[in-house]
């Protein structure tokens, strides 16, 4: 795998566990993007500025990430549920939404907890038996931008 600016390009297969990974974190990002475009939707619609700064500056983290795993995962390796994904994110962006900022921060550190979880086992796994060139790097980009989030 070649890293540009962590931009991947798969040079040799991966690994059937790294495959499941990261096809799953490719949902987890396309999800992702959604969420803060269901947050968006609905700060706009109550007229709550802050609100839609941070769907926004979030939501532009989060379709990085999704650029960055579509770099490194072939199309005919990608989920072929995104639609759900994408429906279930904007729902879990927009329902707390509705309620507030603060149901929508509480949402965001759920969510954000369990990804930094997810990352962490792929981190372990790489650290343990290796992988392509720049996947961690990568990886450890991803879940850094989670924790600050």
């Amino acid at each position: 795998m070649l890293c540009l600016n962590l931009v991947c390009i798969l040079s040799i297969p991966l690994s059937p566990y790294l495959e499941r990974e990261l096809r799953s974190d490719h949902a987890g990002e396309t999800g992702a993007v959604s969420i803060y475009r269901g947050i968006e939707a609905v700060a706009k619609w109550r007229g709550d500025l802050d609100l839609l700064a941070f769907a926004r500056m979030h939501g532009k983290t989060e379709a990085e990430h999704l650029a960055l795993v579509e770099s490194c995962l072939p199309v005919a390796m990608r989920s072929a549920l995104l639609g759900p994904w994408r429906w279930a994110g904007w729902l879990t962006g927009a329902l707390p939404a509705v309620f507030g900022a603060q149901a929508v921060y509480a949402t965001i550190a759920a969510v954000e907890t369990f990804v930094d979880q997810h990352y962490q086992q792929q981190i372990d796994h790489l650290l343990q038996h290796g992988g392509p060139d720049g996947l961690l790097e990568l990886l450890l980009k991803c879940q850094a931008d989670e924790q600050h989030h």
